[in-house]
């Protein structure tokens, strides 16, 4: 084996495949395609929301499985899915999770606290390959319980587009946290995974 020669194998702490309870019959009917999200594809018929990194086999109590990836090709999503823009972890204790995902290899870009009528949370922002990761929970939380897969964001290339293709089961479009994107919330009863439709980044 030639040492120089390219690897196919993801980097460390890539994120290959979610794992979503939905069937392939409901992500067909939701408008998927099949074709992976950059680096990350769609799994169905999942018993409970999980996923799948390269090189790592625990992460603070998240559900982890093992993927081999699939040889599906390029192709485009009938709901204009482009990519992954985020996918959310919660958390009752953040300090322990962001050790726990620094002794990984996973480092946290940046982090932020955000008033609340609950108090304060914080949201703790990691790279899995090239998807980011958003980790949430009490600025203060010292629980004991897992950290838990929670949803996912999707960048799609037009908002209106998405939403009028959901219908009824797509909230109305409105503006987003970051100035100048607009989101989409999917409401189906064909699917229990929580998904954020996102339109794309504004450049400067």
């Amino acid at each position: 084996m030639d040492p120089t020669a390219p690897s196919n194998e993801p980097r460390h702490g890539q994120l290959t495949a979610l794992h979503l309870a939905e069937s392939g019959d409901d992500l067909a009917h939701l408008g998927f395609g099949g074709a992976p999200l950059g680096q990350t594809e769609l799994v169905g018929a999942s018993p409970v929301l999980g996923a799948s990194l390269a090189g790592i086999e625990e992460l603070d109590g998240l559900v982890l499985r093992p993927h081999e990836p699939s040889s599906m090709g390029s192709g485009e999503h009938a709901n204009g899915v482009r990519s992954i823009d985020h996918v959310v972890v919660m958390t009752p204790n953040p300090d322990r999770t962001q050790a726990a995902f620094e002794a990984q290899g996973l480092e946290a870009r940046r982090v932020r606290r955000i008033e609340t009528s609950k108090g304060t949370r914080r949201q703790s922002f990691f790279w899995m390959g090239d998807v980011i990761c958003e980790v949430g929970g009490p600025d203060d939380g010292t629980g004991d319980e897992p950290a838990t897969w929670w949803g996912l964001a999707l960048t799609v290339d037009d908002i209106d587009a998405t939403a009028a293709f959901y219908g009824e089961h797509a909230s109305a479009v409105k503006d987003a946290v970051q100035p100048g994107r607009r989101v989409s919330t999917l409401r189906s009863p064909r699917s229990t995974t929580p998904v954020l439709f996102i339109s794309p980044h504004v450049k400067a």
